[in-house]
């Protein structure tokens, strides 16, 4: 799933702020988000002292007749101007000795952030007091304007509003419009409150509610946040109302409702926190009582970052489902529906500039069922690691050690102790030109269990051998296209030597065999782990190419290239599987394409060339004409194993249209995984959006395809004030790469 935003004492909520509520329910609190109007034209904002004075008055006027009691009379083009604040009127009466304004006419008073435009009324400079009538006003920060029958100011501390509209949209273009019989607005508290209040869209009240609150700025406000409405076919009508509450200026809550006409009530709780030491989130789900497994479903999830202090660090990760159809009932996405495990993690890192040391304990709960007992990941408890790097002056040797301790334990499975050291020296000849740097190294394991790992065999075992590396490189670089580009060639050898060692009585705790890619033209050990050592005496000839942009440095294209050759038959494997008899390894490759910030490639392959076949196989293909066009192309091959194909777009149609989808295609099953395709119609004070979608989950067996699960989402987005349905802007951003939402929260 998707992380929460960090949260900072002054964000807001993960989720967007809004209402939805039916006839005459009482809310007690409305949150806002602040949203970007991209193509909304700017309010005008009047024109303020660029130098005030504050508690000085300064009075202009085409004509005036001043009284001996202090009271002037004023008329054509009157001017008051105190601080920031300013009124204009066609005329006035002013009573110096109490600082009051009374005017009538074509009356605009205006102060940073507001302006409004009246008949007539009335201010007092000094108490901040003041009333007007028949009004409109703007808030041009926030592209809000309105009326109202009266706006009543009562000094700093609050403002009284009569007969309220309110919209975000342009003058001439009123989609949506909020009314209220009554409004008042606390800016020291950050608080408004209004009554009879309902919202008209297009013409059509759809929403209408006794008491309202809401917050005036983009700081967090409790109450109901945006609810979520859909329907699929696994869990029937989809409607999550969520609660939002501010606990403290670093804390808040968010309480989610979810009712699933098929399945029940799934209550969601996500509590987030934030110190000087520490941030946090805890949020979990449960459902009592499932209708159609007719059993209990929970999710847990807990992350916390502390520093203990400067140099000591605790963190946790701890993550629980209740069965492992959690993900695939109520998961959104084949992201969320394929994780095939939740992790456990607690660790406690001691850093130094040159060390540190980290001890963990870590679980891994299973969460696909397809994967066989024999294969399922042990447990770390705990799991001691040590690793340090120093730099010598002035010799420049490059000392690396690294040390790990490891008990691993798994219910009916063998278990045992691992202690394993390496520590490695090296030195670095050259320049930018050339450079050759010597590695010699030493891979110490010790291993204690509690039962043999083979038959006959010993519970403690010990694996001792050196490693040892040379790596030469040449830089060449050129200047094409008259200068403008520079063009870089870096020809690599890379010499590997690992004596063998017999490690067939050496259990597997937490070692696989990675996919072969460039990286692994590199590494010292071709095993992902420590329970395999691959024995080596091989030559990787590699060769890579850049283009520059040579006027600011930004990457082009590039190209990598390389094979390993095999002086010594490979003799370790992993149980199971067969060693590596060939001279040479497969050709692999990498590459990237970046033309004027339009198009970009990126692709990566693996030649057999013995078979004449590929064995591995990437492509992605991005167009984006502009920031709110793109369509992006994937393919991915793996010989036996995955066929497929992925396509995603968003773009736009006509008269503020776009058309959105995405299409995954396994060509290995020839089955759709994912596909889901809709409208989204943005104009610069509203949004609407509208999908249809359709998934698969994984099947009971490993690499079959299960049920299908589909569904209709749509959401109403009034920018400046909040949505109605659910949040595909987030979802859209996921499946679709590249994907710009025009509000952002």
């Amino acid at each position: 799933m998707r992380p929460s935003p960090r949260l900072a004492s002054t964000c807001r909520p993960s989720s967007r702020r809004g209402f939805f509520l039916l006839l005459f329910l009482s809310l007690p609190g409305l949150a806002r988000g602040q949203y970007l109007f991209r193509s909304c034209p700017a309010l005008p904002q009047a024109e303020l002292p660029h130098h005030p004075i504050p508690g000085r008055i300064v009075v202009e006027a085409r004509h005036a007749t001043v009284l001996k009691n202090g009271i002037s009379h004023l008329f054509g083009q009157v001017t008051l101007t105190e601080g920031m604040r300013r009124i204009w009127v066609d005329q006035a009466r002013y009573d110096r000795s109490v600082n009051v304004v009374t005017g009538q006419g074509h009356l605009r008073f205006a102060e940073p952030g507001f302006d409004l435009i009246g008949t007539h009324g009335s201010y007092n400079f000094k108490t901040r007091i003041g009333t007007f009538f028949d009004t409109r006003f703007e808030i041009p920060k926030r592209h809000g304007r309105g009326t109202a029958s009266t706006i009543r100011t009562v000094g700093t501390g609050a403002t009284h509003l009569r007969r309220l509209r309110y919209t975000t949209c342009p003058v001439g273009n009123t989609a949506w419009v909020l009314h209220a019989q009554d409004a008042t607005l606390y800016p020291k508290d950050d608080l408004g409150v209004a009554h009879d209040v309902w919202i008209e869209f297009y013409g059509v009240p759809f929403f209408w509610t006794p008491y309202l609150t809401f917050p005036l700025s983009s700081q967090r406000k409790s109450g109901f946040l945006a609810p979520s409405i859909g329907d699929n076919s696994l869990n029937g009508l989809d409607l999550s109302i969520p609660y939002y509450w501010n606990i403290a200026p670093n804390m808040d809550l968010t309480l989610t409702p979810r009712f699933l006409s098929h399945r029940g009530v799934l209550t969601g709780l996500t509590f987030r926190y934030l110190t000087q030491t520490s941030q946090g989130q805890l949020e979990g789900h449960y459902l009592p009582h499932d209708r159609v497994t007719n059993s209990r479903r929970a999710q847990l999830s807990y992350v916390d970052n502390t520093a203990l202090s400067r140099h000591l660090s605790l963190n946790a990760n701890i993550n629980y489902v209740s069965d492992p159809s959690y993900f695939q009932d109520f998961g959104s996405s084949l992201i969320e529906v394929a994780q095939p495990y939740q992790y456990r993690t607690v660790s406690l890192t001691y850093a130094e500039p040159d060390w540190n040391l980290t001890s963990l304990v870590q679980d891994i709960q299973t969460v696909d069922p397809t994967i066989p007992e024999a294969d399922r990941p042990y447990a770390s408890l705990p799991d001691i690691l040590f690793d340090g790097r120093w730099l010598t002056s002035p010799t420049g040797l490059d000392f690396h050690l690294r040390g790990e301790f490891v008990r691993y334990q798994a219910s009916g499975k063998l278990t045992g102790n691992r202690l394993d050291l390496e520590p490695r020296l090296s030195y670095e000849w050259g320049d930018s030109a050339a450079s050759l740097t010597p590695r010699i190294g030493l891979s110490e394991t010790h291993y204690l269990l509690s039962a043999p790992a083979v038959p006959g065999g010993p519970t403690t075992l010990n694996r001792i051998a050196p490693i040892a590396s040379l790596n030469g490189e040449l830089h060449f670089a050129r200047s094409i296209d008259g200068g403008r580009m520079i063009e870089t060639l870096v020809p690599r050898l890379f010499y590997l030597y690992i004596p063998y060692r017999n490690q067939n009585d050496i259990p597997v705790f937490d070692t696989t065999l990675p996919p072969f890619s460039v990286e692994e033209l590199f590494s010292t050990n071709r095993f992902l782990g420590i329970d395999r050592l691959g024995d080596a005496n091989q030559l990787t000839a590699a060769v890579s190419s850049s283009f520059l942009n040579s006027a600011t440095g930004s990457e082009l294209a590039s190209f990598t290239l390389g094979e390993i050759y095999y002086f010594a038959q490979e003799r370790v494997t992993l149980p199971g599987e067969a060693p590596l008899t060939q001279a040479r390894s497969n050709y692999v490759t990498a590459g990237s394409l970046d033309v004027s910030n339009r198009w970009r490639a990126e692709a990566g392959a693996e030649w057999d060339p013995y078979l004449k076949q590929w064995d591995e196989g990437t492509l992605e293909f991005e167009y984006r004409p502009s920031g709110n066009r793109v369509v992006d192309l994937a393919y991915r091959y793996d010989r036996d194993f995955l066929n497929q194909a992925e396509i995603s777009f968003v773009w736009p149609v006509a008269g503020g249209f776009s058309a959105v989808g995405s299409w995954d295609f396994s060509i290995l099953d020839r089955a759709t995984l994912e596909t889901f395709a809709g409208i989204q119609y943005d104009t610069c004070c509203w949004i609407f959006r509208l999908i249809a979608r359709r998934f698969v989950t994984p099947g009971a067996t490993y690499g079959t395809l299960g049920q299908a699960d589909s569904g209709i989402y749509f959401q109403l987005t009034f920018k400046g004030l909040g949505s109605l349905g659910r949040p595909l802007d987030s979802f859209l951003q996921n499946d679709v790469l590249g994907y710009q939402s025009n509000a952002t929260y």
